[in-house]
């Protein structure tokens, strides 16, 4: 019981900033083991269904205590999409002006 009151004491427009953090460091991270910033864009958007899915098993095992949406927008997604390629491109971008010599 005290583990629902402490997970469900924060409201979703709190956790969205670090949720757009996470996906940059993540598309950063991905673009590191040279994966492409489409692939990264790609990537991220599995988080909506992947957040839809965690609702679902959290309402089947806490019942009436758990939440009823995951509290992102479905344009959310389009947004993770998005912060994760810009950061995958200039992790990329960044490593390649490193590598090549300055003319």
């Amino acid at each position: 019981m005290l583990f629902n009151q402490f997970c469900w004491r924060l409201d979703t427009a709190e956790l969205w900033p670090g949720i757009m953090i996470l996906t940059s460091v993540v598309g950063a991270l991905l673009s590191l083991r040279r994966v492409g910033p489409l692939e990264a864009g790609a990537g991220a958007l599995a988080f909506l269904p992947g957040a839809w899915l965690t609702v679902v098993a959290l309402q089947a095992v806490l019942g009436d205590a758990a939440p009823r949406d995951p509290g992102v927008a479905d344009q959310g997604a389009a947004v993770l999409a998005v912060i994760a390629a810009c950061a995958a491109g200039s992790v990329q971008h960044w490593a390649t002006s490193r590598r090549s010599p300055i003319t």
